[in-house]
């Protein structure tokens, strides 16, 4: 069972840091990356039917990802101060922690499903045509109606990984993406007497299946052998929201920060809308490849900031240390070999998703640059979840607005409409951006690994 008790002559060894961290990265890297396979199944399955069913897929899926980002960042408290509370052997705050968790994920996914509704008004607003907008906003609207599912099972997720149950996760989705495909053979097409719904039918089978998951979480989880020494079930450790303005102390700016770069990416994906319908299903095939191999990063970027928590909690400046640039050293490595992969032929992986000759050269353009800037964009996303360990949260914020609103945005604006560089012009801007999130972000853990350490809870 992954914990932060840990025997103390091993903390500050290399190869015990390696393996601890693969230990939890590899689990959560395969939940994780299930839950991004539904997206990729969608789009596949989607492609097939045509670009234009893809454009409304990718129209929808930008705004869409920001709700859920944002609502994410606000819930990134619940894996923070659990690993500092097991790191420091206090167990019965875990499940006080989780419960009030789960509160603030219910009335997220509230919020957020019911703004999905706007979509139709949102799209037209911004520019894109009556029939993108309209195509799309169906779409959105269907995806909303799993947000409250998405963020219980998040968040449960959360605390199952962090207390050493992150196998069982992965089962879950594993299994869940056998629904999804299955939902989306009836909902797309209209296979056995279903409704054809396209786009629709694959956002409206990816919310179902993840109402499904976050109900067998929530099974498992009340029903754990540690239930006690964790205090899950309701009534027991801490009255609920007794840690409440801690996690919105961490996840308030976390949100901030993970949400103005997700927002860059979705304004960057509506340029690509403004292109026209051939240029957004290249460029949403392309990011899906991204968001795919990005869970390699997730991952890890989850092992360094429960590692770095769990060294808080026990009061541990040169694990914290280790904990994070360990993650860092690996997620560059990683990156690295899948980059080589990729490049082996990039026309083949843009086929996957699509038959359409003019759909299949924008995505093989975009993935040329992809397979450089994922070591980045890994680099930044570790040092981001260290920080988030550590506690630290205002400085990640200010770095990624200036990163992503101030580099990224601006730049691929330029290249990729004013330049004329088309997609690939787009991906360039947003590399420069990640690359100055690297470096800025990796600059901050060096200061923050130096200084006396701050936990959450001790307080």
């Amino acid at each position: 069972m992954f914990s932060g008790r840990e025997p103390d002559n091993q903390f500050h060894q290399i190869g015990y840091n390696v393996r601890r961290t693969l230990t939890l990265s590899i689990p959560v890297t395969l939940s994780r990356a299930g839950t991004v396979a539904f997206i990729t199944v969608d789009t596949v399955m989607v492609g097939q039917t045509g670009s234009e069913e893809l454009a409304f897929y990718g129209l929808a899926f930008a705004p869409h990802m920001p709700l859920f980002v944002i609502s994410l960042g606000l819930l990134s408290g619940v894996p923070v101060l659990i690993a500092q509370a097991d790191g420091a052997g206090r167990f019965a705050r875990c499940g006080p922690i989780w419960r009030t968790g789960l509160i603030l994920a219910t009335v997220l996914g509230l919020i957020t499903g019911i703004m999905t509704l706007f979509g139709q008004s949102f799209f037209t607003a911004i520019g894109q045509s009556a029939h993108l907008s309209a195509g799309g906003a169906r779409v959105l609207e269907m995806f909303g109606y799993g947000m409250p599912g998405l963020l219980i099972f998040i968040t449960t997720s959360f605390m199952l990984e962090t207390i050493g149950r992150e196998r069982f996760v992965t089962l879950v989705t594993f299994l869940a993406n056998f629904l999804n495909f299955g939902l989306n053979w009836l909902l797309i097409e209209g296979n056995l007497g279903a409704p054809a719904m396209g786009a629709a039918g694959a956002a409206l089978g990816t919310s179902i299946t993840r109402w499904a998951m976050a109900a067998a979480l929530l099974l498992f989880a009340f029903n754990l052998p540690e239930v006690g020494k964790y205090a899950l079930r309701p009534g027991r450790g801490d009255p609920a929201g007794a840690r409440f303005t801690d996690l919105l102390r961490i996840g308030v700016p976390y949100s901030l920060a993970i949400g103005s770069e997700t927002l860059a990416f979705s304004t960057v994906a509506m340029f690509a809308g403004l292109m026209g319908e051939t240029s957004l299903a290249g460029y949403q095939a392309a990011m899906n490849v991204n968001a795919l191999i990005f869970m390699v990063g997730l991952g890890l970027m989850v092992a360094a900031s429960v590692r770095v928590g769990n060294a808080v909690g026990r009061g541990d400046r040169i694990g914290l240390a280790l904990a994070g640039w360990t993650g860092m050293g690996l997620v560059l490595f990683c990156m690295l070999v899948i980059s080589i992969l990729l490049n082996l032929d990039l026309e083949w992986v843009a086929g996957l998703y699509t038959d359409d000759a003019a759909v299949m050269a924008v995505a093989a353009s975009a993935l040329s640059i992809i397979a450089l800037y994922i070591l980045i964009d890994g680099a930044q996303a570790v040092m981001l979840g260290a920080l988030r360990g550590a506690g630290d949260v205002l400085f990640p914020t200010l770095f990624h607005f200036t990163s992503f609103w101030i580099v990224a945005v601006p730049l691929a604006w330029f290249l990729g409409l004013h330049q004329e560089m088309g997609v690939k012009g787009l991906f360039l801007g947003m590399s420069a951006g990640l690359m100055t999130a690297a470096i800025l972000l990796s600059l901050r853990f060096h200061l923050v690994s130096r200084r006396e350490i701050r936990a959450f809870v001790d307080r």
